[in-house]
């Protein structure tokens, strides 16, 4: 969590958004000086755990080929082409204008993912995305997505489905429904649902990108600061790339012997700030 955001705030300082947060993207990488080295070409077959990794491993952002620059997102206003589908944000989906926020909402479901274990949403259409949004998550704010471009389209999808949901968001439901799907993983693992996660999840997965946490802000969260003493002024620190070996979060998710868990919500031990 702390080295994907630390990322995502250096861009939001440079004005770009990456436009493209899922774990396909998110890389896992250590130094040579480490034993463990995956496999070749083998990425279904790794059959180590994340805690047999180095305790220095970091999480790296990746493939900017889709990023764009602040001032770029007039260029999507007709389209709304932008980010993969199943970790599209709302705004984008209801075809308003957006910003880095975007990137917010994608962390939200891959933190989501990471501690259930599988993809949460499953849609294949602008149309099965908004369902399962009202459906799994919560009802979007009806006067925040009156004026976007695809609103009655999707509010006619949603109308003719047997799966109806008024659109009343009320962020006490939506806190209660994050809460439920974390814990019910979190019971079926043995593992106790931290409440803060929750509440930093629940923040990222605001639909509304004005309430969503940014990248700054998610920094200075209790989930990420109770666990990880770590400055926000290390963010300006740099330093120079290593050879390092690489395996994404999605590879590794793949293998049923990895536990995703710790990677969500367990301390990161490196002290540096990642290299996007």
């Amino acid at each position: 969590s702390l080295h994907i955001i630390s990322a995502l705030s250096l861009l939001r300082r440079e004005s770009i958004i990456h436009a493209d947060v899922k774990p396909e993207n998110i890389f896992l990488t250590w130094s040579d000086n480490c034993h463990l080295v995956p496999q070749e070409n083998a990425s279904s077959s790794l059959k180590y755990y994340l805690s047999d990794l180095p305790e220095n491993f970091e999480v790296r952002l990746g493939d900017f080929g889709n990023s764009i620059q602040k001032s770029e997102t007039s260029d999507y206003y007709g389209s709304f082409d932008i980010q993969t589908l199943q970790y599209r944000a709302p705004e984008v989906l209801m075809g308003m204008p957006f910003g880095p926020q975007i990137d917010m909402w994608s962390v939200g479901l891959v933190l989501l993912e990471l501690w259930t274990g599988q993809p949460f949403l499953d849609a294949h259409t602008k149309e099965e995305l908004y369902i399962e949004l009202c459906q799994k998550l919560s009802p979007l704010p009806k006067l925040r997505f009156t004026c976007g471009v695809n609103y009655d389209h999707l509010e006619d999808c949603l109308a003719k489905s047997s799966k109806k949901s008024s659109l009343n968001f009320n962020i006490t439901d939506h806190i209660k429904r994050i809460r439920r799907i974390l814990c019910s993983s979190g019971q079926t693992q043995g593992i106790n649902t931290p409440p803060d996660l929750v509440h930093f999840v629940s923040l990222l997965l605001h639909p509304d990108p004005d309430e969503r946490l940014s990248a700054m802000d998610a920094l200075q969260h209790e989930f990420l600061t109770q666990q990880i003493n770590i400055p926000v002024s290390l963010l300006e620190s740099s330093r120079a790339p290593t050879r390092a070996h690489t395996s994404s979060i999605s590879s590794l998710r793949k293998s049923q012997d990895i536990s995703l868990k710790r990677a969500a919500a367990a301390p990161l031990t490196s002290r540096q700030s990642p290299l996007p």
